[in-house]
């Protein structure tokens, strides 16, 4: 453990000895300046999912979009120069961290620069539609408008910077089977007491109520007993949609679940 807080999680051991590359990249300046950028992108995202309601970024303000085009150069320059730094770019490709960095580059790359230029024609071949009208008429544009929200996976690689919170989430993954065990047994105990319920429930206003069917039953007692102080808003997000329910429900086992590791130490 204390070797690895010492040598940290880097993968500068794939660069190359010599070269323009590997000597920025390597620089710690460098470091911190991405780890300051990487931080400012995240704060970013969230400043701009409040105040920018544009559906695609050629509507934005002109601030939103020049913020955004200067992010998407740093990050693709830093792209490059890991590649180029890289002895083998094969084995480079397979680096965790270069592969997640090459996949969120691409995203912003298509969401800065090809979506809006499939924008501009769309616009010329549909004569007086609007933007907005093509991105609520395309589910292709609402998928990609949620896939930006990847961009916030970026933040992990400030684990760079933080090697104990690595260990950490090492030692929770390692426990994650256990976990996986008890929500499967607690869902066969959801599941078993939903079906009494609702048998028992028949013709009774607790039907109506509580237990119309085995799917509601087990939704009823899951949030009742696990989740008492959400209940109401897991049942707004229920009724608004399915996905929103488990990326919900997936947030409050996690949080549950690094709170439970605090207490524990």
């Amino acid at each position: 453990l204390e070797d690895a807080l010492k040598r940290g999680y880097h993968d500068s051991f794939l660069y190359q000895e010599h070269g323009f590359c590997q000597a920025v990249l390597r620089h710690r300046r460098f470091d911190a300046v991405s780890q300051v950028i990487i931080l400012a992108n995240a704060l970013w995202l969230g400043v701009e999912v409040d105040h920018n309601h544009a559906d695609m970024l050629v509507d934005a303000p002109l601030g939103f979009q020049v913020i955004e085009h200067l992010f998407a150069v740093y990050f693709f320059a830093e792209w490059l120069l890991r590649l180029c730094a890289f002895r083998s770019k094969s084995k480079g490709l397979t680096d965790v961290w270069f592969a997640l960095d090459s996949l969120l580059v691409f995203l912003m790359v298509l969401d800065n620069l090809a979506i809006s230029l499939v924008v501009v024609a769309m616009l010329r071949s549909a004569g007086d539609s609007s933007t907005s009208e093509l991105a609520e008429s395309s589910v292709v544009f609402q998928t990609l408008r949620m896939m930006r929200l990847l961009r916030i996976a970026r933040v992990g690689k400030l684990i760079r910077a933080m090697p104990e919170l690595f260990v950490m989430l090492r030692a929770m993954a390692t426990a994650l089977r256990t976990v996986l065990v008890a929500l499967t047994f607690l869902l066969a105990i959801d599941y078993t007491f939903a079906v009494a319920f609702t048998e028992m429930a028949r013709g009774s206003p607790l039907e109506i109520q509580h237990f119309p069917s085995v799917l509601e039953s087990m939704h009823t007692l899951l949030i009742s007993g696990a989740f008492p102080d959400m209940e109401e808003i897991m049942r707004d997000t229920m009724e608004h949609h399915l996905f929103f329910w488990v990326v919900l429900f997936v947030y409050l086992l996690l949080a549950s679940v690094t709170i439970m590791n605090m207490m524990l130490g």
